[in-house]
C-alpha cells in the first residue's frame, strides 16, 4: 500500500512538472508577446512623431510662403494718398500740371 501511495505522488508530482513547465513557457511566450507589441507601439510613436514633425515643417513653410506672398502683394501695390494734406498736395500739383497745359494749348 505505501508503494501504491508513492507511485501516485510521484504521478502527482510529474504532472505538477509537466504543468509547470508548460505554465513558464506560456508565462515567456505572453512575455515575449508583450515585448514586441511594446516595441511596436514604440515604433508607431516614432512614425507619428516623424510624420507629425513633416506637416509641421509643411504649414510653417506654407505660412512662410504666404508671408511673402502677402508682403509682395502689399509692395506692389499703387500708394495713393489717405490724409487730406497729402492729397491737397496732391490734388493742387494736378490742377498746376493742367494749368501748365492749358498754357501751352494757348
Amino acid at each position: 500500500r505505501l508503494n501504491v501511495q508513492v507511485s501516485q505522488l510521484e504521478r502527482e508530482l510529474h504532472v505538477r512538472d509537466e504543468r509547470s513547465w508548460w505554465l513558464t513557457e506560456r508565462a515567456r511566450s505572453l512575455e515575449e508577446e508583450a515585448r514586441q507589441k511594446d516595441q511596436g507601439i514604440e515604433d508607431l510613436k516614432k512614425a507619428w512623431n516623424h510624420t507629425l514633425a513633416a506637416k509641421q515643417d509643411q504649414i510653417e513653410s506654407l505660412q512662410k510662403s504666404w508671408s511673402a506672398k502677402q508682403v509682395s502683394a502689399e509692395s506692389s501695390k499703387p500708394h495713393y494718398p489717405n490724409d487730406e494734406d497729402t492729397v491737397s498736395i496732391f490734388r493742387n500739383s494736378l490742377l498746376r500740371q493742367l494749368k501748365e497745359k492749358d498754357a501751352e494749348i494757348a
